[in-house]
């Protein structure tokens, strides 16, 4: 049986090395890999998920809206967020369900340090991965954030969407054009796909940050982007998406087999990614 991750471009993921050795881990008959797709291929996939020849697939940019009108019910995280990662089969009906937020969450929980205190957040960028991690956010004990993006429109829909589906009133649009962070924000999220090419950067100034202050780029292939080469030359503490990458995945393994993924295999699993992507 096969599962897959869509999007385009595709080839940068390591979405296949991680769920494979899980899959061999826990003698699972099935392979997953990558599938660069256009949005007509769709209803092809969703269809064999149907017949049961595919058990289901995760799904990355541009597909993470555009796939809400193709299958048949939003799970919780996907109905508040207004955004699919991850597709799955659950008593004959096709659902998508959300796991950015969860994967993001989790990896503050469990893998930041704990001195650092976070409270406000700076989130940049506001397509799906953005809304995950924004709605799981405000579920939680926070200060405030604030948010900004190139679109100004995608931004005010994404703060207009948080207030009225979950009363969370602390979140505010920052001008795309204003590069310095207030120093009140002491995490700093990159939830935008600019820094998958080399060179790419995004013109934001670091100069007000307190040192005590997280640079969190959610890109993971390069480990280190423009953006966190910027913030380490601020001395500033950065973290790259290779945990949330993980513990995503692992939500969305156990969506489509039940299992859940210990602590022990999950950090055997990023070693082994970061060693991949320092060859």
């Amino acid at each position: 049986m096969k599962l897959y991750v869509i999007g385009n471009p595709i080839k940068h993921s390591m979405s296949p090395q991680i769920h494979n050795m899980w899959l061999k881990f826990h003698k699972i008959n099935a392979h997953y890999d990558v599938l660069e797709i256009k949005e007509s291929n769709l209803p092809e996939l969703v269809e064999k998920m149907r017949k049961d020849e595919l058990i289901g697939f995760n799904i990355t940019l541009p597909y993470k809206t555009v796939i809400l009108k193709y299958i048949d019910q939003l799970d919780e995280s996907a109905n508040i967020s207004g955004s699919v990662n991850t597709v799955y089969k659950y008593k004959n009906r096709i659902f998508g369900g959300n796991t950015d937020g969860i994967g993001f969450v989790k990896t503050l929980e469990k893998d930041l340090p704990r001195r650092l205190k976070i409270k406000n957040f700076f989130i940049i960028g506001s397509g799906g991965a953005s809304r995950g991690i924004v709605f799981s956010l405000c579920k939680k004990n926070i200060g405030k954030i604030l948010l900004t993006n190139r679109s100004v429109q995608n931004a005010r829909l994404l703060i207009e969407d948080v207030k009225k589906k979950i009363g969370f009133n602390k979140i505010y649009l920052h001008s795309w054009e204003n590069k310095y962070i207030p120093e009140e924000f002491n995490m700093v999220v990159n939830t935008t796909s600019v820094g998958l090419k080399k060179g790419e950067d995004i013109d934001i100034n670091f100069d007000n940050l307190r040192k005590t202050s997280i640079i969190y780029d959610i890109i993971y292939n390069p480990l280190e982007t423009e953006f966190l080469k910027k913030a380490n030359s601020k001395h500033l503490n950065t973290f790259n998406g290779i945990s949330m990458l993980v513990r995503q995945a692992a939500v969305s393994f156990k969506l489509w087999f039940g299992v859940e993924i210990n602590e022990k295999l999950l950090n055997l699993t990023k070693q082994k990614l970061i060693k991949l992507l320092n060859e």
